[in-house]
């Protein structure tokens, strides 16, 4: 189990490597100087020529690549991704600021994906061909052909505009408490767990349909125990492998997902400050979000293989 373990964090990190090489020079590479956004060129007086190229000189960005690469990748042994181009504030404690928030979103997106996803893909498996399951297919096809920024624009119309009955904008306001916390958070985290439900219905459905026949199941069932018992601690358990695929699967997606959802209701997490920093032409901040959403895929990706050996022993081989 050590080996298997070691052999995927030694394929892990030399992925990490190459992403981060690829990612530096695609940044380098990318049309526009970040440094003109220093200048005004109506209201700044004097050479804005000569002031930009001593900032570039002073941020090292007339080095060759490899040199800024290297001077990057020593800021991030030093515990930095480098300095933020606007603010000058480091990267890293931008990003600590605002991955709280967008941690808090994805967290209670993902228990409610995975419960939904779950629990209705059973529910149709065991309502094979009957209005149950073909009604939760046909929302689960629903949910999939249309987008996640659509339904939060109706969703912030009908709950937010019409009825009034939840907030459309922030986390929270001053002094609101948990309460408000929660309530600000009920839109954005339910569009993105109904959205992510989706991948988790099929492939649910599709697991438990293939494990409800096999031999240990009909051997559970001939022992007289009760259906509840025989699908939750006999077929779900074996059902759950093609699943963990989906949850590792599910991280970049998210992230995705919460770049969009957190700029239409102003969620003040890592994905409206990547818009921010894009449009800014902000790189450092850029990259270590990029950066940061692939260590957490990697991660995530390292701890789906050793679920995957716990539960099946035969993958180690």
């Amino acid at each position: 189990m050590v080996s298997f373990v070691l052999r995927r964090l030694a394929i892990s990190v030399v992925t990490l490597i190459g992403i981060s090489m690829a990612l530096f020079a695609l940044t380098r590479f990318i049309p526009g100087d970040p440094v003109s956004m220093y200048f005004n060129p109506l209201t700044f007086e004097g050479d804005r020529e000569a002031a930009v190229e001593a900032v570039r000189a002073r941020l090292g960005l007339n080095d060759p690549i490899p040199v800024q690469y290297i001077a990057w990748v020593r800021e991030i042994f030093n515990g930095n991704m480098g300095f933020s181009m606007i603010t000058g504030r480091p990267v890293t404690e931008l990003i600590a600021d605002r991955l709280p928030a967008t941690i808090y979103l994805m967290g209670v997106s993902t228990v409610i994906a995975i419960v939904l996803g779950i629990t209705g893909g059973i529910i149709a498996a065991l309502r094979k061909n009957t209005i149950v399951d073909y009604a939760t297919l046909l929302g689960a096809l629903g949910l999939v052909s249309v987008p996640s920024f659509f339904i939060a624009l109706l969703a912030i119309y009908i709950f937010g505009l019409k009825l009034g009955w939840l907030p459309t904008a922030g986390i929270n306001v001053p002094n609101g408490g948990w309460g408000d916390a929660i309530r600000h958070l009920i839109l954005p985290a339910g569009i993105m767990g109904i959205s992510g439900s989706v991948g988790y219905i099929r492939w649910a459905r599709s697991s438990m349909l293939d494990v409800l026949d096999q031999d240990y199941m009909v051997t559970a069932r001939s022992k007289g125990l009760s259906r509840p018992r025989v699908v939750l601690q006999h077929g779900l358990r074996n059902a759950l492998i093609p699943l963990v695929t989906i949850l590792s699967m599910s991280i970049p997606s998210l992230f995705g997902g919460s770049v969009v959802i957190e700029q239409l209701f102003a969620w003040p997490g890592t994905g409206r400050m990547a818009i921010d920093a894009i449009s800014n032409r902000d790189y450092p901040v850029v990259m270590g979000f990029v950066m940061i959403t692939t260590i957490l895929v990697l991660v995530c990706n390292l701890l789906a293989d050793i679920t995957y050996a716990l539960v099946d022993p035969r993958i180690r081989l």
